[in-house]
């Protein structure tokens, strides 16, 4: 996003992963907010990318969270592995204040994060989807649109399921050509 002139607003309590964020880029690039709720005082478009919907719903829902301070035109763009289900909820609670909770998955690791060449899945309504493209391709390739919101983490999980699966035929192959 940098790369293509964004500036950010981001927060996140860990300092090293602030750091880790800020290392290399211009004072003016990147600013820190002290609450998930500051971030939508300064950005339209929201972006999480965190470990699961736990995390995801207390940064939404939490003390500081996002959701009391969304207003109609945000959204919000849920980038993790999370539950499909969780992400409905998040979107209902969202889509009540007018705003909207999209999921979109990514998948190629680090190096493709780095590259902005991720695989991105994206659920959710059309109009806020069309909205969130121009941003996610500055993150990786055109997203795959899975459906209505929460699709977008049911394929991620099933895409999850079959790299498993391939590591599992792998181990198992290597097993038999050793025996």
């Amino acid at each position: 996003l940098l790369r293509h002139g964004r500036a950010l607003v981001a927060c996140d309590p860990s300092e090293a992963a602030r750091n880790a964020l800020s290392e290399g880029t211009g004072a003016a690039d990147i600013r820190f907010a002290a609450a998930p709720a500051d971030v939508a005082g300064a950005a339209e478009t929201i972006i999480l990318v965190l470990p699961d919907s736990k995390v995801v719903a207390q940064v939404m829902e939490g003390p500081g969270g996002l959701l009391a301070a969304l207003r109609p035109g945000h959204f919000v763009v849920d980038m993790g592995s999370s539950l499909p289900a969780e992400t409905r909820r998040l979107a209902a609670a969202a889509a009540e204040r007018g705003a909207a909770f999209l999921d979109a998955p990514v998948s190629g690791g680090v190096a493709k994060a780095r590259d902005g060449t991720l695989a991105i899945m994206l659920g959710g309504e059309d109009g806020p989807c069309a909205r969130a493209v121009p941003v996610l391709r500055e993150m990786g390739a055109a997203p795959i649109r899975t459906g209505p919101v929460g699709s977008a983490h049911a394929m991620k999980a099933l895409n999850n399921y079959v790299y498993a699966a391939g590591l599992l035929a792998a181990a198992e192959a290597v097993r038999m050509a050793e025996a």
